[in-house]
């Protein structure tokens, strides 16, 4: 029963880092695309 719990509690604590690495990740990606599409703009 306790095995249980701690396999549960670990699963969603990874399922949580994976969630929050993709999230900061598209984040930074966005912002690169955005700086891109400016700098590329500015230059027209």
């Amino acid at each position: 029963m306790m095995a249980k719990i701690v396999l549960r509690n670990l699963v969603k604590e990874e399922r949580l880092r994976h969630h929050l690495f993709q999230n900061s990740f598209s984040e930074q990606a966005h912002v690169s695309l955005r700086t891109i599409l400016e700098s590329t703009s500015l230059s027209m």
